[in-house]
């Protein structure tokens, strides 16, 4: 047996065998790479850097155009046309570069260089192309195109554009859009906005956003590291948002804002509606504004032309809410049409004198409703219980809002015992429900609301939703949806109520205060309402219903005139020019009434 020496076990020599293999093949790795490494940057390195600085991609999104926006008739009310935009892209952070497109813009009189400065810092920012202008006059485009090889990261594209209706009629009704903020930009998930995009602020444009919206398209461009253009790689066209059919008739429309334009104020709205279904004939709201010329001037108008007085704007009723004192009254039995009492100018309730507008002796329900005698109610009132004032005015929609559909509505102020103690934080005196029964005090109405309670007297109680979109269809036409009449409720009153009222609301028409809405062949009944206003001079109303004698009427028109004063000469003209308009009594014969279609 050999004892000398020692002797490594066979496992180790194996190990080390295995690590030996192992590290020169990683040598080799790396020889193989630096060898590569070498190549690309010392031997080819000049070839790299320049396919490097051509293969820059920028991606500049063009707007969808807007689904058009059209009355009943098929008349374009928004529309689209083409329009050059001003695109830049930061795709060279050179300032020089910046600095070269700054000062050849600011030469240019439809460029604002305030704004170019902000712009060309927020594009190098944000690392993304912004919108420098739109609506580019045509000759300044085509030099821009011209000069933009000499212009890095500039670019000229055509998109859509509004295009409105002359005279921009209904511009409270279709409302106007706005660049999307960025907190929009980054709130909104799935990706739907890009910056620079386009979303309705108002009117229709807001409401029914999702569906004008189109889904944008795109331009995919090489640039060279100067942001200089070097070839279009891909173009994705954009695709039109869906149209939207209104209720709406131009000619009614435009005779609305017309007859408010000519009013002895020139303030006021209007609302025409077909009372069978809800459908908005015309919603108009003076002064108005020009849609198309932007918004900045308007904002500074001290008359408040972007203010839609139709259902926003907050007054007294005034007479008119005789209408709902009278339901009460009839149907509580607090008085039958033959009940008279005497109107000496006056009434007087404990240690105050309530006044009448004239003095107008004896006269029963009829008498007082055609001449608009506040004694008379006065009288009804005192026999009534507050909240059945409350409860009938609720019941035709007041005190709360109607639901149209485009945004901004409110629901005024409809007064009671109940918001006496919890909001007023007093009790509900006897002098409130006579002020109520007039409609004064805390009451508040907007003229749409109004629309709706004339509608409701008109339908013998049936409470529709007021809507402006009869229907949705897509870029080819086909229907996508329908806003088919929604009856929100049924104001239960016997058919005898309903019949008194309208037979006394005929001879307001007919031989009181509203006399100057006759028309010829045609069923006029309303009531006019002189609103005492605490801010001013008295507010004028005039709400009417017009039909084919012998049938259902087929209109109504709520006329509001601000500080108007009297109804009877303030608001009454205006509405016979909006009720001639709907019943086709404008211009050659056989024009089909608007509320007919």
């Amino acid at each position: 047996m050999w004892m000398g020496g020692t002797h490594e076990p066979l496992e180790e020599i194996h190990f080390g065998h295995r690590l030996r293999i192992v590290t020169v093949l990683a040598l080799a790795c790396f020889s193989l790479i630096g060898i590569r490494l070498f190549a690309l940057q010392v031997l080819q390195g000049e070839q790299m850097e320049s396919l490097s600085e051509r293969n820059r991609l920028q991606l500049i999104f063009l707007r969808a155009p807007r689904g058009r926006i059209l009355d009943d008739r098929g008349v374009p009310l928004l529309d689209n046309g083409p329009s050059f935009t001003v695109f830049y892209s930061p795709a060279s952070s050179s300032e020089a570069a910046q600095e070269k497109v700054r000062q050849y813009l600011s030469r240019i009189s439809v460029f604002d260089p305030d704004w170019v400065q902000r712009k060309l810092s927020e594009a190098h920012r944000i690392r993304q192309f912004v919108r420098l202008a739109e609506n580019v006059p045509r000759t300044v485009a085509l030099k821009l195109i011209e000069d933009s090889h000499d212009l890095p990261g500039l670019t000229v594209s055509v998109e859509a554009r509004r295009v409105y209706a002359p005279d921009y009629p209904g511009a409270h009704l279709l409302g106007s859009l706005g660049e999307v903020t960025r907190p929009e930009l980054f709130s909104r998930s799935g990706g739907l906005f890009h910056s620079g995009d386009l979303v309705g602020r108002a009117g229709t444009e807001k409401s029914y956003d999702p569906l004008l919206r189109g889904q944008n398209g795109g331009l995919e461009i090489e640039v060279d590291s100067s942001g200089r253009q070097v070839q279009l790689m891909h173009r994705v066209e954009p695709v039109n948002g869906n149209d939207l059919i209104l209720n709406v008739d131009l000619k009614v429309q435009q005779a609305a804002e017309q007859a408010l334009a000519e009013s002895s104020t020139g303030r006021g709205a209007v609302v025409a509606m077909d009372p069978r279904t809800g459908a908005i004939l015309a919603l108009a709201s003076a002064p108005t504004f020009d849609i198309g010329a932007g918004l900045s001037r308007s904002i500074k108008d001290k008359r408040l032309p972007l203010f839609n007085r139709a259902i926003q704007g907050v007054y007294p009723l005034g007479s008119c809410f005789k209408m709902v004192t009278a339901v009460a009254a009839l149907e509580k039995g607090a008085i039958v049409p033959s009940t008279r009492f005497n109107c000496t100018g006056s009434y007087t309730l404990g240690q105050r004198v309530f006044r009448c507008w004239k003095t107008h002796g004896w006269n029963d329900f009829y008498g007082a409703m055609a001449m608009s005698c506040d004694v008379y109610f006065f009288q009804v009132a005192a026999r009534m219980a507050p909240a059945a004032l409350e409860s009938y005015a609720r019941e035709f929609g007041l005190g709360e809002r109607t639901g149209i559909d485009i945004p901004g509505e409110v629901a005024g102020l409809l007064p009671g015992p109940e918001w006496a103690d919890q909001v007023a934080h007093r009790p509900w005196f006897e002098g409130d429900t006579f002020n109520l029964s007039i409609g004064q005090g805390q009451l508040l109405v907007t003229p749409i609301q109004a629309a709706v309670l004339m509608a409701a007297v008109a339908t013998r109680g049936s409470v529709y939703k007021p809507t402006l979109v009869r229907e949705v269809r897509g870029p080819r036409g086909n229907l996508i949806s329908e806003n088919k009449p929604q009856l929100l409720r049924t104001i239960s009153v016997r058919d005898s109520t309903w019949q008194v009222l309208q037979e006394a609301l005929e001879k307001v028409v007919r031989e009181g205060t509203g006399q100057q809405a006759q028309i010829p062949g045609w069923t006029v009944y309303g009531k006019t309402g002189t609103a005492q206003n605490p801010h001013g001079d008295d507010h004028a109303w005039f709400l009417c219903a017009a039909g084919r004698p012998g049938e259902p009427a087929q209109l109504v028109v709520s006329a509001f005139v601000e500080n108007g004063g009297h109804g009877g000469t303030a608001a009454v003209p205006v509405a016979k020019s909006v009720m001639k308009a709907a019943l086709g009594l404008e211009g050659s014969g056989d024009v089909q009434p608007a509320a007919a279609r």
